[in-house]
């Protein structure tokens, strides 16, 4: 009978601790000088959780020399260090490149909640929400409500996806329908306009009166500056802005004026400075509108633009790894052919 009470007191501790341990994930404190540290704030007691219970990514490259041999010990020890040097660029907590094979012949990665495709988007200003992100992917136009939506510490925003669909082609090459990841960027700059401000002056500037014997002479490095006078001084009225826009064929615009000589513009849709195949600068919206306001009002004392889509990567996830995994993975073996120790002429220099 005392035997099997013990059994059941041992059990009940047993239980206890097990209860105890599931309840404090956390533990940290300090006995006689000797620390206890167990746990983290990711994991439960410091356990990694394997692929199959996390999710994440598995790839395993099979390693062939260029003439079809199989390739030595060194060869695939080499690659898989070059693998590793890059899937540590990702910040994953735990990563596994090993090789598989006897002799060795694969490499194995394990990429721990790494999976499907990100889209990273910035707007100038931070003026756009990740609400509003949300709702734009929910939309009929798009139909990506299970987009997970997370903004960034730089101030960016990640569109988290299982999977984009790419572009459909024809026999002949043509793209026949364009890839997911272009449709939602069309749509983000169709829904989400950039906005420019432009402010004038209400009085005009006002011109030096000159000092009585005083004589001034300017430096020879200093640029020209348009006299005052040139151009008469107006300021532009909300008319004149409209006319402008609309002289440029900047559609779809809309132009408000907040105060005398101040005004809003938002262009959906908006295009900035860009540099075409043959290296020629294509001026964008915002540099048309600036150009085309100096010519006829000169230069505005405010100009700025917030609002429009600065960055739009896409890329993480599966597509990601095998891309930066599949470009440095290759190893490229050259002779060096060296020039002669001593030169073919004495009397040139060597």
């Amino acid at each position: 009978m005392r035997r099997e009470l013990r059994k059941l007191v041992l059990l009940g501790l047993l239980f206890a601790v097990a209860v105890a341990a599931i309840a404090i994930p956390r533990i940290d404190f300090s006995v006689f000088g000797n620390r206890l540290e167990r746990g983290n704030k990711d994991t439960f007691l410091g356990l990694t959780l394997g692929l199959d219970l996390q999710g994440g990514t598995h790839l395993v490259y099979r390693g062939i020399n260029e003439g079809g041999d199989t390739p030595s010990v060194d060869d695939m020890e080499g690659a898989r260090r070059i693998i590793e040097g890059r899937v540590n660029q990702f910040g994953l907590s735990e990563p596994t490149v090993q090789l598989i094979g006897t002799p060795p012949d694969r490499i194995l990665v394990q990429l721990p909640g790494l999976k499907g495709e990100a889209i990273t988007v910035r707007f100038t200003g931070d003026t756009v929400t990740v609400d509003q992100i949300k709702e734009s992917l929910a939309s009929a136009e798009i139909g990506r409500p299970d987009a997970e939506v997370t903004r960034n510490d730089d101030g960016s925003v990640t569109l988290q996806f299982d999977k984009l669909s790419p572009a459909q082609r024809d026999a002949t090459g043509s793209v026949i329908k364009e890839s997911e990841a272009n449709r939602i960027q069309a749509a983000f700059r169709s829904r989400f306009p950039a906005t420019v401000f432009v402010s004038y002056p209400t009085t005009p500037p006002a011109i030096p009166t000159p000092v009585p014997g005083a004589t001034s002479t300017p430096a020879a490095t200093s640029p020209p500056v348009a006299s005052a006078t040139s151009t008469p001084f107006r300021v532009p009225t909300l008319e004149d802005v409209q006319r402008i826009i609309t002289g440029l064929g900047v559609t779809g615009a809309s132009i408000a004026q907040t105060n005398p000589g101040t005004f809003t513009v938002q262009v959906p849709n908006f295009r900035a400075d860009a540099v075409d195949s043959a290296g020629d600068v294509v001026l964008g919206h915002d540099s048309q509108i600036r150009d085309a306001l100096f010519v006829e009002f000169g230069q505005p004392t405010i100009f700025s633009t917030i609002g429009d889509l600065q960055q739009f990567t896409v890329g993480g996830g599966v597509q990601e790894a095998k891309h930066l995994i599949g470009q440095t993975a290759q190893l490229e073996f050259l002779e060096r052919t060296c020039s002669p120790l001593l030169p073919a002429d004495t009397s040139q220099p060597w």
